[in-house]
């Protein structure tokens, strides 16, 4: 059956993580997989198979082996794959062909839209830049809080414990896969090369474990673990640090050219509204618009916790002065951060919000251990709204990677 070549392009997205997708080429397609380059992002190594596979053999091989190599994530999408070959469109109008070829001169020949390709180039750069980071973020807290403990505990007792060997095995199979999408990550245009060097180093570190676990050397095995276990200890404050860089840059980048692009995207849909390109470029940019959005609370509230962090440690020492210090600077910080949660209803607001409530309970009591009490409830709360938030602007920055997608077709 036909397939559409946008549905097939989140399905290998969804099916493989960059390491992954580098083994199925390398495997089934060794020509495209010949073809990849050191630091070449996810999306353009999809881009580069569809491209290989339409000019070959057709889509409709890639989708066997798509539903043999990953049969969950093919089910997950079968459907709509199945719904978009009904729905297959129409071939291509020439009136509209020339249209659309029409407008692409006219536009390459306005200033506005030049410099809107400028600025857009360069926010597909930062979502690129901002991609990296935090793959490289989401690889150290897997090997952070994941693998390392796990690995050392089994590097300890594999030569007692005959079941040892293959759980170890297993996560040593993690960590590579960990290391190996990092390597990608470190290796993007925009990355600065000092990201390189550690990631270098976690992987030197894991082949020298497994090289000192066949030989039953304790002394290389622990030399092997205490390097991970530095760079884990120092790097993780490092890369969150630049993701949220990244965050901040592409978020200066966004709002002055979305009103460029709705000028374009205006003047292109007056002459084909039907357009498949309109609608991926429409697709892209409301997504965009609603991502910078939700990406400008969450920072503005990520930075609003840090900047209170120290203040809000320093409170329960003000109590030795009497309660009514202590609710004096208590209410001046929360005048700061309670609009971010008075109103809203996901679960760590209402939990902090009952936490509030309870505090301010105790306070009226008027009995300094109850406020002793409810406070660091509070603050245990807060610590994770803090990881919620945190979060949230993780899965926003995985969304911009996909909207790109959009913004490439």
């Amino acid at each position: 059956m036909p397939y559409t070549r946008a549905i097939l392009r989140e399905l290998v997205e969804a099916a493989f993580t960059n390491a992954d997708l580098k083994v199925f080429c390398s495997d089934h397609f060794s020509e495209v997989y010949n073809d990849f380059t050191d630091g070449q992002s996810e999306t353009d190594r999809v881009l580069k198979l569809l491209d290989f596979v339409e000019t070959h053999e057709g889509l409709e091989p890639l989708a066997a082996l798509l539903k043999i190599a990953n049969p969950v994530k093919y089910k997950a999408f079968e459907a709509r794959l199945e719904q978009e070959t009904e729905e297959q469109p129409q071939e291509a109008d020439p009136v509209i062909t020339d249209a659309l070829r029409k407008i692409q001169e006219e536009l390459e020949r306005n200033p506005d839209y030049k410099y809107l390709k400028r600025r857009f180039e360069a926010i597909l750069e930062r979502i690129s830049l901002l991609s990296d980071y935090k793959d490289l973020h989401d690889g150290l807290h897997t090997i952070q809080y994941s693998l390392y403990q796990n690995i050392v505990a089994s590097t300890k007792i594999v030569e007692d414990d005959k079941y040892a060997r293959p759980d170890l095995k297993q996560y040593l199979r993690d960590y590579r896969r960990e290391v190996d999408n990092m390597k990608d990550a470190a290796r993007g245009e925009q990355v600065g090369p000092e990201e390189d060097l550690w990631v270098t180093q976690l992987e030197q570190a894991g082949n020298d474990l497994e090289e000192g676990i066949e030989k039953a050397d304790k002394v290389q095995i622990d030399g092997a673990t205490q390097t991970i276990n530095q760079v884990i200890g120092i790097q993780p404050t490092i890369i969150n640090r630049k993701l949220y860089a990244a965050v901040y840059a592409y978020k200066e980048n966004l709002p002055e050219p979305t009103d460029l692009m709705n000028k374009v995207r205006e003047k292109i849909n007056a002459i084909a509204p039907d357009s498949e390109r309109v609608k991926h470029f429409e697709k892209g940019i409301n997504s965009l618009k609603e991502i910078n959005t939700q990406l400008g609370v969450l920072t503005a509230e990520h930075n609003t916790w840090q900047d209170v962090d120290n203040q809000l440690r320093m409170l329960p020492d003000l109590l030795e002065a009497g309660i009514p210090v202590f609710n004096k600077h208590w209410q001046s910080l929360r005048t700061r951060i309670a609009p971010y949660y008075a109103n809203s209803d996901d679960k760590s607001s209402v939990r902090l919000k009952k936490a509030d409530e309870l505090l301010d309970a105790a306070i009226a009591e008027n009995e300094v251990d109850a406020v002793r009490r409810a406070f660091d409830n509070y603050c245990s709360e807060a610590s994770d709204r803090f990881f919620y938030v945190d979060k949230s602007v993780l899965e926003l920055c995985g969304k911009l990677k996909l909207i790109r997608n959009e913004l490439d077709q």
